[in-house]
Formats: structure tokens, sequence, C-alpha cells
């Protein structure tokens, strides 16, 4: 987000309140310290406080919104996505595939490129002989950056309880 808007003093990020994750949370506020840039993170629990959460980060003259790789996000994304917009917010995802499906720009590893790694890698395994039950799952993906010039593609969206998608306004 730093390289996307030059002489930035201020950027948002959205977590999920469910999640722990507070050494990520730590070290994103440190990072951006570091560099001179304010970062707050807002934390919801439910799709219907995602996009109050974007007009408050608007509202506070954010540059910019980060929103954190969590399931809640990923499962309502339109939400994000058309709040986003709606705000001309520019925000940034973890997976490229949110940006084929809407977002403006993403970093990180494609979660496509990490199943089919690690399909073959047990794939392999299986064939040369390996017990299942030795399996040791892992993978250590690659990042990459994504806009919005890419065509958007269709998806499933993992859920869980409290992810099912709301409708937008």
């Amino acid at each position: 987000m730093i390289e996307l808007l030059p002489g930035v003093r201020r950027i948002e990020a959205l977590g999920d309140s469910l999640e722990r994750v507070p050494n990520t949370l730590q070290a994103l506020q440190d990072a951006a310290r570091a560099k001179g840039i304010e970062l707050v993170i807002q934390t919801v629990g439910t799709p219907e406080e995602i996009a109050p959460a974007i007009d408050a980060a608007k509202a506070s003259d954010a540059a910019g919104l980060n929103v954190l790789a969590m399931p809640l996000f990923y499962a309502n994304r339109r939400i994000t996505f058309e709040r986003t917009a709606a705000l001309r917010l520019p925000t940034i995802y973890q997976w490229p595939e949110m940006v084929r499906q809407g977002g403006l720009v993403a970093y990180g590893p494609s979660g496509v490129q990490i199943y089919r790694r690690q399909t073959a890698r047990l794939l392999a395994r299986l064939l040369r002989g390996t017990k299942p039950a030795d399996y040791r799952l892992s993978s250590r993906p690659s990042s990459s950056w994504s806009s919005t010039s890419i065509p958007p593609r269709r998806s499933a969206s993992p859920c869980r309880n409290r992810c099912s998608p709301v409708p937008t306004r």
C-alpha cells in the first residue's frame, strides 16, 4: 500500500475480531511505524459490521485500507469491493484471486497455486509409496502482485459459521 500511495501518512487495516493473530498485527504496526505511517486496525465480527467499518476508515481520512486475509472477509468480499469502490478508498488484499473478482490490488501467493503445488507434492509422494499417515503438510508460497487489469474469474468461496454473505445495500 505504501508503494501505491506515495506520501501516505495514515492507513487502516480491517481484521476479524474473532481471529487471534496478535503477533501479526503487532508486526504490521511496527513496520508501518518504522516508515512513519500510522496504522489503525479496525476489527469486525460479523458481515453486517464490514461496511460500517469501511465507512469509518474513510471518515477518519485513511489514505487506504488493507483487508487482512481472513475467512470472514473472503466470504463477504463483495461487500468490501462495492463499499470501497463507492467511497473511492484504495484497498489492498492478500490473495490475487480477490483482484480477479473485483478488488483493486493484491499481494501474496495465489491460493490456487498453493493448492496445485501442494496437491502435486502429495501425489508424487503417494506414487513413490509414502504412506498418507507419514505426510507432513507445509508450503512456503512466493509472493506476487496483482492489479485490476486481470479479467474477472468465478471462484468458490470458503465459508464457516458467521461468514455467510449478506446482501449489500
